[in-house]
């Protein structure tokens, strides 16, 4: 079997293929532990050369356990489950059928396979796949869920909230539960049970993006424009905050991922949250995995250097160096971290250096810009955020940094002309662009417009949890009310 396009993740020098070719013996019955079987579909050939050797080996170690007992439905399970994490799905499916034909209680075994079809587009077989499983295990939360929300995006208006109802009550604590329930309703157009069902998901969950863009929806069909709108503008400031699942199935999949770029991902949305104890650990992993791995390096270089662990970030620096000398972004975090280490020159050559090869990267000018400002060149920086604003004119932090340096100039006007318009959707510098703006405005005498910025600033600093901005709003709304 020719493996999916998208088995080769990384790829890598080596040109041996570990082909997994086995004979399918008779299905006799070797074990009582062991289900009576029909004829088992063959083992797949599977060619895992384009994976990481860390890779390779784990792929090859389950091979080898069907191998010594191929009759066994937890080493074909297993087999299953780490094609699965690797997203090769159609080997996977065969194992899976293999596995529940084994197995005298197959009901997991049809759930995984059951996600591996739905993920190739075979969602009628994936349905009927869930229907058996659902049957072998009617009292799982995640199988009955799962097919029924399939069902019904499939078409089957039978398959509503209520066949959940029983699996609710007894399961309330499960978040994908009540966001299942909540989708489902909102098909149904029961839009206050919608709402109270997004509404317990994220009480359950915490905050995630897609539970508040739903909660959104529903309160707008409801007509209430405001609790739409506040429910919409938490999605987007927990848009790339993804809900950490509870399915016991799933998790073991995830866990099976070795794959060096999983482990970035999942520094990245560390990092989002500012965590960079996480964040560093995910990474270093990575780098062990893949030692090759320039963006586990690249993105060790930028952590080490916002943590002040300069021996590390020059570490990872010069394994990047070693492996890729002229990508823009080794120039770029170079930068960051001779800028950290308030080696200005260094870090302007370094900025000019990611420049040359990436010349259209506004956030460059913009570093580039804050480290003239730091020699004192006032003009340059200004020319450098003029250029940043001319490539990407949404980009925030050049606003920021210009409005900053015409505030000390004293050039209020230009301030709001720099800020006015581009604090919204909100984000983590919004109430900065907004605490500007209201002293601009208390500054140009427009007591009005002072105390608006600032109540909204107030809003988004509550949203974003800045607290120590709350009270330089209040003391601008005190200002623009004594005039």
């Amino acid at each position: 079997m020719r493996p999916i396009a998208q088995n080769v993740l990384v790829r890598n020098e080596l040109t041996q293929k570990v082909l997994i070719v086995l004979l399918c013996l008779a299905p006799a019955v070797t074990s009582c532990s062991r289900a009576p079987v029909g004829e088992l579909p063959p083992v797949p050939a599977f060619d895992s050369s384009g994976f990481l050797p860390v890779i390779q080996q784990q792929i090859q170690t389950a091979a080898d356990a069907v191998a010594a007992d191929p009759l066994d439905a937890l080493v074909n399970g297993k087999f299953a489950m780490v094609l699965h994490a690797y997203q090769q799905f159609e080997p996977a499916v065969e194992l899976y059928t293999r596995a529940s034909q084994l197995d005298r209680k197959p009901a997991v075994w049809l759930y995984l396979k059951a996600h591996s079809l739905a993920a190739l587009s075979r969602t009628t077989e994936a349905i009927q796949t869930l229907e058996r499983a659902r049957a072998e295990s009617s009292d799982d939360p995640w199988i009955a869920a799962t097919h029924t929300l399939m069902k019904r995006m499939a078409g089957d208006r039978s398959a509503t909230a209520a066949d959940l109802a029983s699996i609710a009550l007894k399961y309330d604590e499960l978040p994908e539960l009540h966001y299942t329930l909540a989708r489902l309703q909102m098909m149904d157009e029961n839009l206050d049970a919608a709402v109270a069902e997004f509404e317990r998901t994220l009480e359950l969950a915490g905050p995630f993006g897609a539970a508040y863009y739903g909660l959104g929806m529903a309160e707008m069909r409801r007509g209430n424009e405001a609790e739409a709108a506040r429910a919409i503008e938490l999605s987007r400031h927990y848009k790339d905050v993804v809900a950490k699942g509870s399915d016991p199935h799933l998790a073991r999949i995830e866990q099976l991922n070795l794959s060096d770029i999983r482990l970035i991902q999942r520094a990245e949305k560390a990092l989002l949250k500012g965590d960079f104890v996480s964040a560093a650990s995910l990474l270093t992993t990575a780098t062990e995995r893949n030692p090759k791995s320039v963006a586990a390096h690249l993105s060790l270089l930028g952590v080490y250097s916002n943590t002040g662990d300069f021996v590390k970030a020059e570490h990872h620096y010069e394994k990047a160096r070693a492996l890729e000398p002229e990508r823009a972004k080794l120039f770029y975090n170079l930068g960051l971290l001779r800028f950290m280490q308030k080696r200005f020159v260094e870090a302007e050559r370094a900025f000019r250096d990611s420049l040359q090869r990436e010349p259209d990267n506004a956030d460059a000018y913009v570093q580039l810009a804050l480290t003239q400002t730091q020699q004192s060149e006032s003009a340059l920086a200004r020319l450098s955020l003029d250029r940043a604003l001319e490539l990407d004119p949404a980009n925030r932090f050049a606003r920021i940094q210009l409005a900053q340096m015409l505030r000390k100039s004293g050039k209020q006007a230009e301030v709001v002309d720099t800020l006015e318009g581009h604090y919204e959707p909100p984000d983590g510098g919004s109430a900065q662009m907004l605490l500007m703006l209201s002293k601009a405005y208390n500054q140009l005498g427009q007591k009005q417009a002072a105390i608006e910025r600032a109540s909204r600033g107030i809003e988004i600093a509550n949203l974003w949890q800045q607290t120590i901005l709350i009270n330089q709003f209040r003391r601008q709304q005190y200002l623009a009310e004594d005039q």
